[in-house]
């Protein structure tokens, strides 16, 4: 694969970068004028563009403390009021943030638990 010799990110690179002389190296940028100062980026946000899928980014919920017993999940038979034991005003809230997605397990918890121990009949699962 043959790399174009200007891309958006060896511009800004090279435009970003100090030289001795205080000019660019021939060439880079849109004009290879001498610069005298500080390097200028401009962004300009009203251009079209890529759209970012909003579930890249999403939530995880991590094994901490009581974040996942007594605080997401309090079981079936809690005085709390819940649903399949997950609190409905943890639900409530979630919904609230309007997160795209809520990741469980995350973290490290994630290095020992497997997806598959926790579908399927209940007094099939481990631990139950």
């Amino acid at each position: 694969m043959t790399l174009p010799d200007h891309t958006l990110t060896s511009d800004l690179v090279s435009a970003l970068t100090p030289s001795a002389t205080g000019s660019r190296p021939a060439g880079a940028g849109p004009s290879a004028g001498r610069t005298d100062g500080p390097a200028r980026v401009v962004v300009n946000l009203d251009l079209p563009g890529a759209t970012i899928n909003r579930h890249v980014y999403g939530h995880f919920a991590e094994h901490l403390g009581r974040c996942i017993y007594e605080g997401f999940f309090v079981g079936e038979g809690s005085e709390i009021p819940n649903t399949r034991g997950i609190r409905d005003d943890v639900v409530a809230a979630l919904r609230a943030l309007q997160i795209p997605n809520l990741r469980w397990p995350g973290g490290c918890f994630a290095d020992d638990y497997h997806w598959r121990d926790g579908i399927g009949p209940r007094e099939d699962r481990p631990g139950w």
